[in-house]
């Protein structure tokens, strides 16, 4: 039969193939429309069952969701929010308190507010994450409040009275007690973003459109915002009215309804976009008396399977019957082939495996798709397994190959043979070791390649020889170790030589014989087993081990010998890598004790030199202060003499004294900054200054010596450079004021002139040339190339003839290069002198109004502060007296601080706790000359404050100064951008307090320079302990008795504070966390405890990150429970300051105290010699600070105190 079919399929051939395509092509026509129908079922049964599945899901939000039972929980059992819905008129606090767990209760359950409603549906309590409180605002017309009121739970969607918005709402009843069988006293309701279910929806199942309707037909969330507040029916004005439109409250529709929807919502097939789509409507109930909402979803019916698609199944249907069709065919033409095929074969086989056999060859074919491996004789022979052994052993599988190869060679030849499948290479080649029958280890060469991949080019059939060539590596390893060993072996190297093993021990596989005279010990000790290591010193075990995991090394650390000698030891050696495996470590190594201690003298030597340099530059510093003191008499002196009637002689000494001591003093200065410098105690601060001011003060220095010698002052400034920079501005005027001194020195007659430009300026920093040009007498070259050096002048001659002790120039040069510039001269002898110097300064974040400085070159005036000269904290009285001043701040501490400055100043101060208060008062009465503002407080910060304030014409132009203990870098952007006009950071610098209260209220702008604090009334205070005493009385002025009050206040305030965080920190409460850190940081900062300010200023930073706040609450505890400790002793608040202790004085010593004021309101240099014999015969504690006073020449202060003492004797 089947030859007779194979005969008419040879004479037939045509007829055959053309039966073939047209029974082919009918059958693929029907399979493809078949299939299609069958796949959109599917999908739209998957389509029905998700939507109903969500459909449920949404339904239990009603009921049984997680957010609907957070909100019942919170709503039988929270008492705050009961409490504010049963008050009639709630206070701000209670709305606070229930404030809290709305915004718990709004975190936890992703809403975007959460708000209480009274029985009239009044909101009483809100959270909202953007501050945007409903407080006050009627929802009772929204069906979720009345179905609550009722007792039921709801969800409901609608457009937002207050954002316009679409949102979702949850409303649960809040009962008067915790069971549901007590009166409905109220609601609380979760607000949630319609985005929030857009995205749901978009998420939930794919490319899928999906949407949620209203009772009313009316889209209110969608997978694709092209169907949202569209209808799925036609509405009419009339129709779309009352309760329906209220749903959407003010949103435009055009012409006045919702757009239907582009298709028909209730078939179950539709069409959009030219594209069909199966349609799925399921009803879910969300206790809406509306009704119920519907989940329609839309899927893409023309994706499921394409057009293309389906022509394509038909197609390949078609030639699939085609092939099959052939393939029967020529399968009956190749059967008779194949029984030939089949004998060549098997005689193909039994030669080669004949050719295997004689050249010890194993074989192995591996059939990939079935796992099988298939060995012959001479394969199982090398191994010592017979074929039965090895199959119920390891199984006929990859795995009995993977059993027998040794451990450490499986991955790598595993690597080869990928390599060779993935055809990376092109035959597949490895040497190994394979364990035998017998256990030994051969090591064999495994030679194979892929003879078959499929249509995808994946290896189905790997075929290859195996041989055993044990023999010959164990010959090779033998030459390679043997030719190691004779290269490493080098007898005169002065070291030690060796080849260990790579691990941590330095196991040693040969040493020479150095070792022993190394370290003590043969080196037969190293080679049986015993660790280098363990000569190597305790404290280098770390460096030792770096030779591990390197390519190379070089080390040098310590060894102690089997004598209990340490030496020292330099190691290099470098890794050897046998098939990218670390074998050996071959190195070697030498004794560098000698080195070691010749180095070790030369440090010596050293840190000699540098105690050395200590001792004179501290030496220094103490002698220049001790002479400073009694020069300070003499100038002190000096003066005063002058102001008496002298004869020209005499003038003329006493002119010539108060000179020389002056430049004494500068010489003094001289030396003293030399030994700072050379013992590095010198430091750069860092503050913000202004230039052109910094210029003018220098030249009100020089302003006298250059009239003395009629010479000219100039300025070249270019009018757009920028005025204020950060650095050192004390520093940066000492160099300019030495080079000017100099010009002016070495200039008979003409001008000196003072340049500045910007050379160069990137991000956050400036570089600044300086210049001073004269018309003096020049320098040589060789003078220039000796000026910067210390003690030293251009010649001899001008020590003799202008004075001084060449160390300005010296220092200048100094503090220059500590400002990263550099410094120089250019000049010719009769030419004049051009000096120029560069600094590198800090730029500002945000520069202050500024006008541009001035450009120059004609003679210089004297600036501003020059004219007004210096001025005292008392003249404030005068300029501050009679204004009032609103002082915004919570803290009590801070409160004292502020008013009693303001009062000392004759300002009459109005409280207010917080912003809101403060607000009220500004309205009420609007006779203010200013606000002081803290930024950070409850209620309303001082920020959202100001803001407010500047809402109102008539407050617009009001000074607002805040005050802020922040540290933040753009604390004053923030500021400035909220509406304050300027800032004061606490703790506060009074003499930059009162400038910036005058600046403001007066409006007059004073000069750092124009103002200065009255001095210390010299009076002590107690030590406490982590209270920087003279940083506290600076705050208040100096004044013991607020310093005093302040310092029980805040013992008083702040001992629960500890506690507080660490409630508000099991809370998870960071913004209680971060208040009270930010309170206590201002309080610290106003009594001088500088390191509760600094610990309470991290705590406050981090608050605002993910950082774990338990250390840096623990540590501000271990700051401040000592300092609380140390004031115990202090009376508490209200109690009476204590009394100086002064002794009795004599009828005699008084009437000497009454000789004293005279002279001292006389200025009298006689008051030095009585005030010590008051000394001598009285102990009195007054007495001797009124002496230090009177020494430092401070008479008008040292009379002050006297008048106080008088009081106090009677």
């Amino acid at each position: 039969m089947l030859h007779r079919l194979t005969n008419f399929f040879d004479s037939h051939r045509r007829c055959c193939y053309a039966l073939g395509v047209v029974l082919a092509v009918g059958a693929a026509v029907a399979l493809g429309n078949y299939y299609r129908l069958q796949v959109e079922d599917v999908y739209q049964a998957s389509i029905e069952m998700q939507t109903q599945e969500y459909a449920a899901d949404l339904q239990q939000w009603k009921s049984d969701g997680f957010a609907i039972g957070a909100l019942s929980i919170l709503g039988r059992h929270n008492p705050s929010l009961k409490r504010v819905i049963l008050e009639r008129e709630p206070s701000a606090e209670l709305m606070a308190q229930a404030a809290i767990p709305l915004k718990t209760l709004s975190m936890v359950v992703g809403a975007n507010h959460a708000f209480v409603l009274n029985r009239d549906g009044v909101v009483v309590a809100a959270h909202d994450h953007q501050g945007q409180a409903p407080l006050g605002l009627n929802v009772a017309f929204r069906p979720y409040f009345k179905v609550a009121l009722n007792g039921g739970s709801s969800v409901y969607g609608a457009i937002s009275v207050t954002t316009g918005t679409r949102m979702f709402y949850m409303a649960v009843p809040v009962y008067e007690s915790r069971t549901r069988q007590d009166q409905v006293i109220g609601v609380l309701v979760a607000r949630f973003d319609g985005k929030m279910l857009d995205t749901s929806l978009s998420k939930q199942y794919g490319d899928d459109l999906k949407m949620i309707l209203s009772p009313s037909g009316v889209v209110l969330a969608a997978s694709t915002p092209d169907f949202l507040l569209k209808a799925d029916r036609a509405w009419s004005l009339r129709e779309f009215g009352g309760e329906i439109r209220r749903q959407f409250g003010d949103y435009p529709f055009a012409h006045g309804v919702p757009e239907r929807l582009p298709f028909d919502a209730r078939q179950p097939q539709v069409k959009l976009d030219g594209r069909r789509y199966s349609l799925s409507r399921v009803d879910f109930d969300w206790n809406d008396p509306s009704g119920p909402w519907t989940l329609v979803t839309l899927g893409d019916l023309d994706t499921v399977l394409p057009a293309e698609q389906v022509l394509l199944i038909k197609g390949l249907s078609a030639v699939v019957f085609l092939l099959l069709l052939w393939g029967g065919l020529r399968r009956l033409a190749d059967a008779r082939r194949h029984k030939a095929d089949v004998a060549r074969i098997e005689q193909s086989e039994r030669r080669l495996d004949m050719a295997l056999q004689s050249g010890a060859l194993g074989l192995w074919d591996w059939n990939v798709s079935l796992g099988i491996v298939i060995n012959n004789d001479v394969w199982l022979r090398i191994l010592g397994y017979s074929k039965e052994e090895l199959d119920q052993t390891f199984g006929n599988g990859l795995d009995r190959w993977a059993c027998l190869v040794h451990p450490q060679d499986h991955e790598p030849v595993m690597a080869r043979l990928r390599a060779h499948l993935n055809n990376e290479v092109e035959e597949y080649r490895a040497e190994y070791r394979m364990r035998s029958k017998s256990g030994r280890w051969l090591w064999v060469l495994d030679i194979g390649r892929v003879m078959q991949r499929d249509a995808d080019g994946t290896p189905t059939r790997v075929t290859g020889v195996l041989q055993d060539i044990t023999q010959a590596v164990e010959v090779q390893q033998s030459i390679v170790d043997s030719q190691t060993k004779l290269q490493s072996m080098i007898a005169n190297i002065p070291g030690v030589v060796f080849r260990s093993l790579p691990d941590g021990a330095r196991t040693m596989v040969f040493v020479s014989e150095a070792i022993e005279g190394l370290s003590g010990f043969a080196a037969a000790h190293f080679l049986a087993g015993h660790s280098y290591r363990d000569l190597v010193h305790p404290d280098d075990l770390e460096i030792f081990a770096g030779c591990l995991g390197s390519a190379s090394y070089m080390l040098e650390y310590r060894i102690i010998t089997a004598s209990q000698e340490v030496r020292w030891v330099y190691d290099k050696g470098q890794t050897i890598v046998v098939d990218g495996v670390p074998q050996y470590l071959d190195g070697v190594i030498f004794d560098i004790s000698e080195r070691k201690a010749v180095e070790a003298q030369i440090q010596q030597s050293r840190r000699d030199a540098e105690l050395a340099t200590q001792a004179k530059s501290e030496f220094l510093d103490s002698m220049s202060h001790e002479i400073r003191t009694p020069l300070n008499a003499i100038i002190g002196m000096a003066h005063l003499v002058q102001d008496m009637p002298l004869e020209r002689v005499q003038r003329d000494y006493i002119e010539k004294i108060d000179r020389a001591a002056r430049n004494l003093v500068g010489t003094i200065n001289g030396v003293l900054d030399l030994s700072k410098i050379e013992a590095g105690k010198l430091s750069m601060e860092q503050v913000c200054f202004d230039l052109r001011e910094l210029v003018d003060d220098v030249l009100l220095l020089v302003r006298q010596r250059a009239e003395e010698k009629a010479l000219q002052l100039r300025l070249d400034i270019p009018a757009l450079l920028p005025r204020s920079y950060v650095g050192d501005p004390l520093r940066l005027a000492q160099v300019l004021t030495n080079l000017v001194d100099n010009s002016i020195k070495f200039t008979e007659a003409g001008h000196v002139c003072i340049g500045v430009c910007l050379v160069r300026q990137w991000n956050d920093k400036a570089l600044l040339c300086f210049s001073v040009t004269d018309t003096g007498v020049g320098i040589s070259d060789e003078q220039q190339a000796r000026l910067f050096n210390a003690f030293v002048q251009a010649d001899l001659s001008i020590s003799r003839r202008y004075g001084g002790s060449g160390l300005g120039l010296t220092i200048s040069k100094k503090i220059v290069q500590m400002m990263q510039g550099d410094i120089w001269v250019h000049s010719k002898p009769g030419q004049g002198a051009l000096f120029k110097f560069t600094v590198q300064l800090n730029v500002p974040q945000r520069r202050p109004q500024e006008s541009p400085t001035a450009s120059c070159s004609a003679p210089a005036t004297p600036s501003v502060a020059g004219a007004a000269g210096l001025c005292t904290v008392n003249d404030y009285a005068r300029l501050l007296a009679g204004t009032r001043v609103l002082v915004v701040e919570d803290n009590r501490l801070n409160q004292d601080v502020l008013q009693g400055l303001l009062q000392r100043a004759g300002v009459q101060v109005v409280l207010a706790a917080n912003g809101a208060e403060a607000l009220q008062r500004l309205l009420e009465d609007e006779r203010f000359d200013g606000v002081l503002m803290d930024c950070q407080m409850p209620v309303m910060d001082g920020y959202g404050t100001t803001r407010k304030i500047r809402g109102y014409p008539h407050l617009r132009s009001l000074p607002i100064i805040a005050v802020t203990a922040s540290s933040q870098a753009d604390i004053q952007g923030r500021v400035l951008a909220a509406g304050m006009s300027d800032l004061v950071r606490k703790p506060l610098e009074v003499t930059a307090f009162y400038r910036t209260l005058v600046r403001w209220i007066k409006h007059l702008e004073l000069p750092p320079g124009a103002i200065a604090a009255d001095p210390p009334s010299g009076v002590s205070t107690p030590g406490y302990e982590g209270i920087d005493s003279a940083l506290g009385l600076a705050v208040v002025n100096q004044d013991l008795a607020l310093h005093q009050k302040l310092l029980a206040d805040f013992r008083d305030d702040q001992q629960q504070v500890i506690e507080r965080l660490w409630l508000a920190h099991a809370a998870e409460d960071l913004q209680a966390i971060g208040f009270l850190a930010h309170s206590l940081q201002g309080a610290a900062g106003n009594i001088g405890a500088t390191a509760v300010r600094q610990a309470a200023r991290q705590l406050e930073e981090q608050c605002a990150g993910q950082a774990d706040l338990v250390p840096l609450i623990r540590q501000l505890a271990l700051c401040l429970e000592p300092l609380l400790a140390g004031l115990v002793c202090l009376p508490t608040a209200g109690a009476e300051p204590p009394v100086r202790d002064n002794e009795a004085l004599g009828s005699e010593q008084l009437l000497k105290l009454e000789r004293l004021a005279k002279l001292l309101h006389n200025h009298n240099a006689q008051a030095l010699a009585l005030i010590d014999e008051l000394c001598e015969q009285s102990r009195s504690g007054a007495l001797r600070t009124i002496q230090e006073r009177i020494y430092r020449l401070e008479f008008q202060q040292a009379y002050a105190l006297l008048v106080e003492l008088r009081a106090a004797q009677g």
